[in-house]
């Protein structure tokens, strides 16, 4: 079992990584249109100053306003893209399920013992004590299977 928690630490560095490109290409683009609308002001600001005739403002503003457009497409389309993304795949979503099934008790089988149990320690008296491998990771993915 040690081979699926590496699996999910696998895809979590995976997503993460994903997430932090995904991060600078959003940033990236939110650069580009604020830099096209400080070009379409500063055309304006040639055209109000005499610099710029006004066909030639005109065209160049058509371009810069589909240019703007073109951009805040993409951006709506990389927001769209994103919240599809941020489904759990693969075997994070197996893990996940797994660990809420022992988290809630509905069933224990021997995969799930040697997926999340290190040891058990029986006590005088009857107290039992319970180990498990991993605690932090099984939150996390039993956490993110709730976000979904």
């Amino acid at each position: 079992m040690d081979s699926l928690y590496s699996d999910i630490k696998k895809e979590e560095q995976s997503l993460k990584e994903a997430s932090r490109k995904a991060s600078r290409r959003k940033t990236l683009m939110e650069q580009e249109l604020k830099n096209l609308k400080g070009e379409k002001m500063r055309m304006y600001e040639e055209y109000a100053a005499g610099t710029l005739s006004l066909d030639n403002y005109k065209s160049k503003k058509l371009e810069c306003d589909r240019k703007i457009a073109e951009v805040q497409d993409k951006i709506e389309q990389f927001k769209a893209e994103e919240s599809v993304k941020s489904v759990v795949p693969g075997t994070v979503r197996a893990a996940a399920e797994q660990a809420e099934n022992f988290l809630h008790g509905t069933r224990l089988t021997a995969s799930m013992v040697s997926a999340f149990i290190e040891n058990v320690y029986v006590h005088e008296g009857g107290r039992i004590v319970v180990r498990f491998k991993y605690e932090q990771s099984i939150q996390d993915a039993v956490r993110a299977l709730h976000t979904e």
